[in-house]
């Protein structure tokens, strides 16, 4: 039996400056497009990340899209599933044509609309420090993202209630922080996942394990046989909170 793992970046594998911990020994992994260094990686991380590759294939799943990624430099020969589903990629670069064809087909009429809720996001936002944008893959508008560049939180909280009253149904909301994306149904991480399952990592074959911090990646690691969840991360804290109730409490720390 073969394993392969399907692991998400920020907040799981890399992150932020200002989320490092202090003290911690980290390198900087991605840089912005004028060169500086935009996320990094601690030794706990890198060490995870070799320990997977180990043990078999490695997927990154992201919501950075393929520019993004191109600014990545990780230790390893890997897939990638970018912007949160809509493009797959091989170790190799190639894209998986029959998949991110189906995505087209599916995200082409849903452009216009991103168009406007991203002008109805700008409208309603009282923040000149929150950016929107939509973000784009392989040629296709996929999603909106709205971000507080001074990490100022509930800046966000005006367009997040907007969002709940006013998004049309097709569209998912996304909120973790400073980010708030606007994210189409029809591309998602585990349809993606799902995808190379059936394709490439048969599960006869495969053993799967699936690595996420955030509520969007519930949905793709609960497709894999097991689940990793690092610590003091949205999804761990949730899980904190169920067995903080159960009156169940461990002190742990988080590998970043």
């Amino acid at each position: 039996m073969q394993f392969v793992t399907f692991l998400d970046l920020d907040d799981t594998l890399l992150q932020t400056a200002g989320k490092c911990r202090p003290g911690d020994d980290v390198e900087p992994v991605a840089w912005r497009i004028n060169g500086e260094p935009l996320s990094f990686m601690s030794t706990k991380q890198k060490a995870f990340l070799m320990g997977m590759k180990s043990l078999g294939e490695i997927v990154f799943v992201t919501a950075r899209n393929t520019d993004s990624v191109s600014r990545i430099r990780l230790p390893v020969r890997a897939w990638w599933i970018t912007s949160f589903g809509a493009v797959i990629h091989d170790p190799d670069g190639s894209p998986d044509h029959e998949y991110n064809q189906i995505i087209k087909n599916d995200l082409q009429p849903l452009s216009s609309l991103l168009h406007q809720f991203r002008l109805d996001l700008e409208k309603e936002s009282q923040d000149p420090d929150v950016h929107i944008r939509v973000i784009g893959d392989d040629g296709l508008d996929v999603y909106v993202v709205a971000k507080q560049t001074r990490g100022v939180a509930s800046s966000l909280d005006n367009l997040e209630k907007f969002s709940r009253e006013h998004l049309p149904s097709v569209f998912l909301i996304h909120r973790n922080g400073n980010n708030l994306a606007i994210l189409p149904k029809v591309a998602r991480k585990e349809r993606a996942v799902r995808h190379l399952m059936d394709v490439e990592f048969n599960t006869s074959e495969w053993t799967s394990i699936g690595v996420g911090d955030s509520e969007t990646d519930a949905a793709f690691i609960a497709c894999c046989d097991w689940r990793v969840i690092p610590s003091n991360t949205q999804l761990a804290n949730k899980l904190d909170q169920i067995t903080s109730s159960q009156g169940v409490t461990c002190e742990c720390r988080s590998v970043r």
